[in-house]
């Protein structure tokens, strides 16, 4: 049994088996591709190993902001008991008995600077580490199918000639960095993600050699050329959102 076909199967040595290689594909071992470039399933057993990847992260990013909340100053606290504090402040009163609309201003600009504290000071809250599990799970799998979908066109351009597909399991152990974010559970600890995404564009270029057999320029040409395709696809994403995001609350403000 080769070591693709052990990992598209369930068993309580799944998770030890797929982190084995991802560690492999994390220490820049070319040969860890190896296994999943000869399966006859790569969609499946690269779903399989990037949905555990994101999966451990989620639950570490996830578990890191609780652990953030849990120990972080009560922000509610202290911005309720300083509210009360400048209201009984005898410049405050006299502000609101001249004019009583200055004690409405002020609660405004109050709660938007201390809006802008948490925005700025990066504090979680409880409906924000709910979104940030699935966000991370989502994005991640279609980044994963995204990149590997470009780089497939991209390397048939350059004369690439892998079976149809494989890219896709390969690619899924290039994102094996992305497990560096389970270090985020320790509280006050983020590591940085240009150190993760510089990683990443290492073992996808290594997942391009073992995938394609091509020469390192033209393994490099792909690497960069999908990077820069995703990149404006992203966008475009975005500005098409926001135009039909436009158009639709225009018609809604029509009708």
């Amino acid at each position: 049994m080769t070591q693709s076909t052990a990992i598209s199967q369930p068993a309580p040595g799944l998770l030890r088996r797929v982190f084995r290689s991802a560690w492999q594909a994390f220490s820049l071992q070319e040969e860890a591709y190896s296994p999943l470039v000869e399966s006859p399933h790569p969609f499946k057993e690269g779903f399989i190993i990037v949905s555990l990847v994101f999966l451990v992260v989620a639950l570490a990013t996830s578990l890191g902001l609780v652990l953030d909340i849990l120990t972080l100053p009560r922000v509610q606290l202290i911005q309720e008991q300083l509210y009360q504090v400048i209201t009984h402040l005898t410049l405050y009163q006299n502000m609101v008995a001249q004019r009583p609309l200055n004690g409405t201003i002020f609660g405004w600009l109050y709660n938007l600077a201390w809006f802008l504290v948490r925005l700025w000071g990066n504090y979680p809250n409880p409906p924000y580490v709910i979104i940030s599990f699935f966000s991370t799970i989502f994005f991640g799998l279609a980044n994963w199918i995204t990149y590997a979908f470009l780089a497939q066109i991209v390397a048939r351009w350059l004369g690439g000639t892998a079976r149809k597909g494989v890219f896709y399991g390969t690619m899924a152990l290039a994102f094996a960095p992305k497990l560096l974010l389970v270090l985020n559970v320790i509280p006050g600890l983020s590591v940085p993600a240009s150190l993760v995404n510089a990683w990443i564009l290492a073992t996808s270029y290594q997942a391009i050699r073992a995938t394609y057999k091509l020469p390192w320029g033209r393994s490099l040409a792909i690497l960069i050329l999908t990077y820069v395709l995703n990149i404006v696809l992203i966008i475009l994403a975005l500005v098409f959102g926001v135009l039909i995001g436009v158009l639709v609350s225009k018609m809604m403000q029509g009708s």
